[in-house]
């Protein structure tokens, strides 16, 4: 998406609450959200060219960072965020209500060294500015678009206005006194806006003076919608406001049901001393001594906390009523995603969040965010199936990725199957079980022979055969004849171990890497993306699941390119128990790298040529929404 420059077009904003330590649900939504609106464009964008505003508080600010000022992807950010916040909650064994009781602050020097990796690893420095720089910079991460800003609580000030919005752009307008403008590094805004006196110090700087800055939440912001509207007015003064996405975190369980619609509700004793009773139970039980009464560092967190959460809701329902008809949509998300009301930190929660989000997409997926999507779409051609999909260019790789690697992998995939075979490798694996007798053999074998063939008259050794059951393979397979020979020989018998013969192409493709990697940049960038496509009838008789699910842990480990290597599943045949097992593998981080074709008809080889044509490069398949992976 190019940068507007009219004022009359409608301007999307992103706005994040804050919640404890738990952004990941909200990044989670934002993905779910970005799916659908690259599923419904023609091209991969990301959140910072969708929004024109993303701004949050708290570890919404971090997460705004992420989004916003470093332009990062959602699988990106989900991936730095959570590795970011495994360091700072490390040293409290994520148990925060354990600090909070003792009111024992975490030691953040490991996340704050992380975040500085970070920040190094994509703009070349960890002191680089939270303000943008100038258009003609070197900054790999200036973008035109997305202006980001974060919130921030002065703890001593001496003017009446305790909240700071620290913006990567300037405005004529200013939330704050000017005395502390200063040279904010992007590290330096996300610790200041996760301060909390509950759990994390304030961050101290020096400006005329010593100052000491913490989340904004406590200071009525933690919802920065009103703030967000001010930025709005400050930079687009007359252009309309299109639509505006707020996400909560889920911290009503700090509320009366219904929640209060007064900003002069306080909670009583009564009500605090039960949700500090309930926290010693289910948080602090049997650990340290603690006797179970009334902890006054506790009762004062969840005072604090039910503020913070009540502010939040009356935030949203003043902009509901009286703002959010100056604006085409507005849409609020506010659901705790599986965390319990007191789980103040998400990380090591991470597939039951998925979980409930995936959950909670297949209820409100068809309407609301497919709702969301469209009006975050300008208007013009959409597609709705995986087509426009394979031919796109694939972003980036993540900035920590293994150098040297083929560039292949960095460019639209063929649209010509001569291409496509000079540029990819390609495994069939064969599924040779009992149930593939008989005319599924013959199918199989009649497609493959025509792949073989095209392979022999273009003089290219990079298509490979074997089988799940009998351990017949050919490197650089070649002419028909040698495929009606191997069909000849191999006979349909056993079972479908799919997962365990998986586990050996995964490890010898990336023993192959790891290898290369070793010798260095010209020997890796040899190495090929490799496309293996599995030909099958049944039922795995293993996991084949989990084998992919490990063997993505390691690419990611590895820091290898999400591109080295995909899996197409090929449905022979039209069992259902068949369709529902490909279905299957689709799911969580699997579909990072696994495909599945479901049966439609006699699979022939101008079928097999399309499925071969037809694959999505693993880094796009992670931004497409799931009703479109199986299609």
């Amino acid at each position: 998406m190019q940068a507007q420059n009219t004022r009359d077009k409608p301007k999307r904003i992103l706005v994040i609450d804050g919640g404890g330590l738990r952004g990941l649900a909200s990044l989670m939504v934002i993905d779910e959200i970005m799916k659908a609106v690259i599923g419904r464009s023609r091209k991969i964008m990301l959140p910072c060219e969708v929004f024109d505003l993303i701004c949050g508080t708290s570890v919404g600010g971090f997460v705004s960072i992420l989004l916003g000022r470093l332009g990062m992807d959602c699988e990106t950010a989900i991936k730095h965020y959570e590795e970011a916040m495994k360091k700072l909650v490390k040293s409290s064994g994520n148990d925060i209500w354990n600090n909070v009781a003792k009111h024992e602050f975490i030691n953040t020097s490991e996340f704050h060294n992380h975040l500085n990796n970070i920040v190094r690893d994509i703009t070349g420095s960890p002191d680089v500015s939270i303000k943008l720089a100038a258009e003609d910079s070197q900054d790999p991460r200036r973008h035109p678009n997305a202006k980001t800003f974060v919130t921030v609580m002065e703890g001593k000030p001496d003017y009446p206005s305790r909240t700071h919005a620290i913006r990567s752009y300037t405005t004529q307008k200013t939330l704050s006194a000017p005395r502390v403008n200063r040279h904010w590094t992007i590290p330096e805004v996300v610790l200041a806006a996760i301060a909390s006196p509950f759990y994390i110090s304030p961050l101290s700087v020096k400006t005329d003076r010593e100052r000491e800055f913490q989340d904004a939440g406590l200071c009525g912001y933690n919802n920065p919608i009103e703030i967000a509207l001010q930025e709005f007015s400050s930079n687009w003064l007359q252009g309309p406001i299109g639509t505006v996405v707020s996400l909560g975190t889920g911290l009503r369980g700090f509320l009366p049901d219904p929640p209060p619609r007064s900003t002069v509700w306080y909670p009583r004793p009564a009500f605090v001393q039960e949700l500090s009773k309930k926290v010693f139970r289910e948080k602090l039980a049997k650990k340290d001594g603690q006797d179970g009464g009334v902890n006054e560092n506790i009762a004062y967190a969840i005072r604090e906390l039910a503020g913070i959460a009540r502010d939040s809701v009356l935030a949203h329902d003043r902009f509901e009523e009286n703002r959010a008809h100056n604006c085409d949509c507005y849409y609020r998300i506010d659901e705790a995603f599986g965390l319990g009301p007191f789980d103040l930190v998400d990380v090591g929660r991470t597939e039951d969040i998925r979980n409930q989000v995936k959950n909670w997409m297949r209820v409100n997926g068809p309407t609301l965010i497919a709702d969301i999507a469209t009006n975050l779409v300008d208007e013009g051609d959409h597609f709705t199936d995986k087509e426009a999909a394979t031919y796109m260019k694939p972003p980036p790789p993540p900035p920590d990725t293994v150098k040297g690697y083929n560039e292949r992998m960095d460019e639209p995939r063929p649209t010509r199957l001569q291409d496509y075979l000079r540029n990819f490798e390609v495994l069939f694996v064969v599924d040779d079980s009992g149930s593939m007798e008989g005319d599924r053999w013959a199918e199989t074998r009649d497609a493959l022979a025509d792949i073989a063939e095209y392979a022999f008259e273009l003089n290219v050794r990079t298509v490979s055969m074997r089988f799940l059951n009998d351990a017949t393979s050919i490197r650089g397979l070649q002419g028909k004849a040698n495929v009606l020979s191997l069909f000849d020989k191999v006979q349909p018998n056993g079972g479908t171990p799919t997962g365990g013969v998986l586990n050996t192409v995964f490890g010898q493709h990336l023993g192959r890497i790891d290898a290369a990697v070793q010798k260095g940049e010209s020997e890796y960038s040899k190495i090929p993306p490799l496309d293996i496509i599995v030909l099958t009838d049944g039922v795995p008789s293993d996991r084949p699941a989990d084998v992919v699910s490990q063997a993505v842990k390691r690419l990611r480990g590895s820091h290898y390119h999400p591109n080295t290597m995909g899996v197409q599943f090929v449905q022979i045949g039209d069992e259902d128990l068949a369709k529902q097992a490909l279905t299957e593998l689709v799911m969580g981080d699997n579909a990072r790298i696994v495909d599945t074709v479901p049966y439609r008809g006699v699979v022939t080889s101008k079928k097999l040529q399309r499925i071969l044509l037809g694959g999505v490069h693993p880094n796009i398949r992670v931004m497409l929404p799931d009703d479109m992976l199986a299609k």
